[in-house]
């Protein structure tokens, strides 16, 4: 290794970013990205992208509608908790003005799509607006809801018989958080540390975050921020060839996932 503090950077890697070229893929994240890419070149009104929270739905949303690159597509990735707001929004995405949409829509020959994250915020008369625009056979939507009781009711009464298909995402297993860890640092040109990221390492990792890609984020974080401590003020208790599995324990008890 140099002389660059490298944890320092890899610290500052694992900060929330949200941007689509962050998206790192593994296996399972892949197999939902190919198949709402593939989706879109069929008829539907809804797709739910479901799972719980940390589990990359935001991110494979984005992803997707970065990979697919159609102006008919239209990402909306925040929440809306006001109907007016939702219609004054979407008017000016699709019209660049404030429009009455189920008007405007009778003299067009496109079918809008819309990636909607965080639905499962919405109020129920945002959800009925939805499944009416859906009626018209001019706007479709792929929509991401957290997984709980509430929302897969939400689920059942606004859209059970018009999804055309449900993709559940799951967190990764161990064997994908390490490849998750060491893609994202190999990204970042460094690979000095995707190297330390062993299976041993990975799963001791995994076991303290259940996998959550927002929680190992955090924890990352956590870990790189005491070896960047160590790397500066204790240099010699750094061994540059692995990560110590007490500096990971630390990292949980930091977080409060492990009880010191």
């Amino acid at each position: 290794m140099s002389n660059e503090n490298i944890y320092k950077r890899a610290k500052e890697l694992f900060f929330e970013k949200n941007s689509p070229t962050d998206f790192i893929a593994i296996d399972s994240n892949i197999i939902h990205l190919e198949a709402l890419k593939s989706s879109m070149s069929n008829r539907f009104k809804f797709i739910l992208l479901t799972g719980e929270p940390g589990v990359g739905k935001s991110m494979l949303l984005k992803r997707a509608h970065y990979e697919i690159a159609d102006e008919d597509i239209v990402l909306i990735d925040y929440p809306f908790l006001s109907l007016h707001d939702f219609q004054q929004t979407l008017s000016h995405k699709l019209f660049a003005k404030e429009s009455n949409l189920l008007e405007k829509i009778k003299s067009s020959s496109k079918i809008y799509t819309l990636f909607l994250d965080e639905v499962q915020l919405y109020p129920d008369e945002l959800l009925e607006y939805l499944r009416l625009l859906s009626d018209t056979q001019k706007f479709r939507f792929v929509l991401t809801f957290h997984t709980d009781k509430d929302s897969e009711k939400l689920q059942q009464k606004h859209f059970a018989t018009r999804t055309y298909k449900m993709l559940h995402m799951n967190p990764p297993n161990p064997k994908e958080l390490q490849i998750y860890l060491q893609k994202k640092l190999l990204h970042a040109s460094l690979p000095e540390l995707a190297r330390t990221i062993d299976k041993k390492r990975a799963k001791l990792i995994h076991h303290f975050t259940q996998g959550n890609l927002r929680q190992t984020d955090k924890f990352l974080i956590t870990l790189f921020d005491i070896m960047d401590y160590f790397y500066t003020n204790h240099p010699t208790k750094i061994n540059t060839n692995k990560i110590p599995i007490k500096y990971i324990e630390m990292s949980a008890i930091h977080l409060g996932l492990l009880d010191a």
